[in-house]
């Protein structure tokens, strides 16, 4: 069924999230501060509204059935203020999906899932509680590490020394697998809480050391290497509510180039 969408935050998650959705015949439109990536979006099929004409464009935020919020946690005022503007002009049938963080989680050793205890200084909890006060039935995807297309954290860590413990694992997931996701509740929106990692946690000196071999780059050095595993984040409640077998491998590194 056709859907009205509106994606707040045209980069590299809205862009290819916004394509697959007008493959699958929705109608998108993209909420962007940039002029250029406008006219991006309509060669692509997608409209767009510049966020400084937002009051401007409302009934086609009054009109949408589904919202996704793919800004960062932020605190800034004039971003709570147009946030603040959407989450009280949607209709209240309308979904909501803010793509949240892990970061939101304390940093314990062991497993983590969405009951787990919270970080109540960070900035994503400030986020999650900001929308949840004024939209209580919202769609909360706590992403891992994002990587993808031209996006992986070893173009990064090979350039210094690592200081975090070479034994702690990795909570990445696949840009593929977050859209999939994401189209995947567009069908059947259940309001609630998802982490959404892979359910592969490679050691950060396993998995950083592979990826730089595939990338071309030298072994990677780690200032310490004590035996605390960090944060692992549990993802089945996601791929339970989506019906998915499992995610895409973080060892695909085809898909990061």
């Amino acid at each position: 069924m056709t859907k009205s969408i509106v994606i707040w935050g045209m980069g590299w998650l809205g862009i290819p999230l916004a394509k697959k959705l007008r493959e699958e015949d929705h109608q998108v439109i993209g909420i962007t501060r940039n002029e250029d990536k406008k006219e991006q979006l309509f060669i692509n099929g997608i409209q767009a509204i510049n966020l400084i004409d937002l009051e401007g464009e409302i009934e086609k935020i009054k009109s949408c059935q589904i919202f996704i919020l793919l800004v960062p946690p932020r605190r800034d005022s004039l971003f709570l203020e147009n946030l603040d503007f959407i989450l009280h002009n949607l209709p209240k049938s309308a979904c909501f999906i803010y793509t949240s963080s892990i970061g939101i989680y304390q940093n314990i050793n062991g497993v983590v899932d969405e009951n787990s205890l919270l970080d109540e200084t960070s900035d994503v909890f400030f986020s999650e509680n900001f929308i949840q006060a004024r939209r209580e039935n919202s769609i909360f995807l706590r992403l891992g590490g994002l990587i993808g297309p031209n996006r992986h954290p070893v173009h990064f860590l090979a350039k210094k020394m690592l200081n975090k413990s070479a034994n702690q694992v990795v909570n990445l997931v696949q840009q593929t697998d977050v859209i999939e996701v994401i189209t995947r509740i567009i069908q059947n929106p259940i309001p609630g809480i998802y982490n959404l990692s892979s359910n592969e946690h490679p050691t950060r000196h396993q998995y950083y050391n592979e990826a730089a071999q595939a990338f071309g780059f030298k072994e990677l050095e780690f200032e310490n290497s004590n035996f605390e595993s960090g944060k692992i984040i549990d993802s089945k409640k996601v791929i339970q509510a989506c019906g998915l077998n499992k995610f895409t491998s973080l060892y695909d590194f085809e898909l990061c180039k």
